[in-house]
């Protein structure tokens, strides 16, 4: 099988180039603490990567698998206290790998149904971009200007330790995974 994008005209054209913008400068968003983006994407790129093994796209699987690895080495040096840190540099290109992944699936088949796992494969990102989001403009802040409005820190706010704030929104994503595996 080959991989491809779904096609559907211009209106499916521009909701998938939209949905890599966003989805890139989500994962962006969330990179607020050390290895929050690391747990995030670790296992929407396990999970594109078996979904895409089991369909026989073995280059798209292997992309993923490999990001997967790389990513999960490096949390080694990025959970808390982080001693390397991803910077823009690293979330962004994580983001927009992930955003693009997604997008692909066996040609012809529908098989992956992208539009179906779409919105749990970033659930945690998703939901914290349109937190921070209605937090700053309740605010008056702009959503695209930094700010400490994110769930992660309402969270720790609460009394849970920062550490285990990571590890219980890594823990809800993966969770949200589960049924595609």
């Amino acid at each position: 099988p080959r991989a491809g994008f779904v096609h559907m005209g211009l209106p499916w054209v521009v909701l998938q180039v939209g949905w890599i913008v966003v989805m890139t400068n989500a994962y962006n968003i969330v990179d607020v603490a050390d290895g929050l983006l690391a747990g995030l994407a670790l296992p929407a790129l396990a999970l594109i990567g078996v979904v895409n093994l089991h369909y026989g796209l073995h280059d798209v699987a292997l992309l993923s698998l490999a990001f997967s690895g790389a990513i999960l080495g490096f949390l080694v040096f990025n959970a808390s206290p982080g001693r390397v840190m991803l910077g823009d540099s690293g979330s962004l290109p994580i983001g927009g790998l992930i955003s693009f992944l997604v997008l692909l699936e066996p040609t012809g088949s529908h098989a992956v149904g992208s539009l179906l796992w779409v919105v749990p494969l970033a659930g945690v990102v998703i939901v914290e971009v349109l937190w921070v989001s209605v937090r700053r403009i309740r605010r008056g802040i702009p959503p695209w200007r930094g700010s400490p409005h994110h769930l992660v820190y309402w969270i720790v706010d609460r009394g849970v330790p920062l550490r285990w704030a990571v590890v219980g929104l890594s823990l809800v994503q993966t969770l949200l995974l589960l049924p595609f595996a």
